[in-house]
């Protein structure tokens, strides 16, 4: 405003100063009758719930690992059966390893963060516990290919990535 504008000056239109009304010319005040009621039904509540959020997240990331690694399986079954049994020993253990780390981490429900981060240890300590018993029984027991089990195991990996980068919805 300008140093003449502190004055008082006669209403403008809708009851405004009239340097209000020429500064603000964009701006009405009127509003159309019931503009401004919500438009939700009373059985229309939007609540944001982190935990099914999160199991959305995690049922999606399996979802995902496991046709990544089926997709990977067929790839490697042209190079034979036991490549691709490695490779679907590698990805299982990752999607095991991931479905057990969700239920872990969201099975307490909501509770104080301490809680929370136990169980998000624990649950990540399970998933990796899982992944090097089934790199330890691929590569000792059953003596299963390297490569196509290491495949496996990043081709899941990375569908997890995938999977959560995804927008919920």
């Amino acid at each position: 405003f300008r140093a003449d504008s502190r004055r008082r000056s006669r209403p403008g239109p809708a009851g405004l100063p009239a340097v209000a009304a020429t500064h603000c010319a964009g701006y009405t005040f009127a509003a159309s009758p019931g503009g401004f009621h919500a438009h939700l039904q009373p059985d229309e509540f939007h609540v944001h719930d982190p935990l099914s959020t999160g199991r959305r997240v995690a049922i999606r990331a399996v979802a995902w690992q496991a046709g990544a690694v089926a997709a990977t399986a067929l790839v490697f079954l042209a190079a034979g059966p036991r490549q691709a049994l490695a490779a679907v020993v590698g990805g299982s253990a990752v999607m095991l390893g991931s479905w057990l780390s969700a239920r872990l981490m969201l099975g307490g429900g909501i509770g104080p963060a301490g809680a929370a981060l136990v169980r998000w240890f624990v649950g990540l300590i399970a998933k990796w516990a899982l992944v090097f018993a089934a790199l330890g029984v691929g590569f000792g027991v059953w003596r299963l290919p390297p490569v196509p089990l290491l495949v496996g195991i990043v081709v899941a990996l990375g569908a997890q990535v995938l999977a959560s980068l995804q927008r919920s919805r």
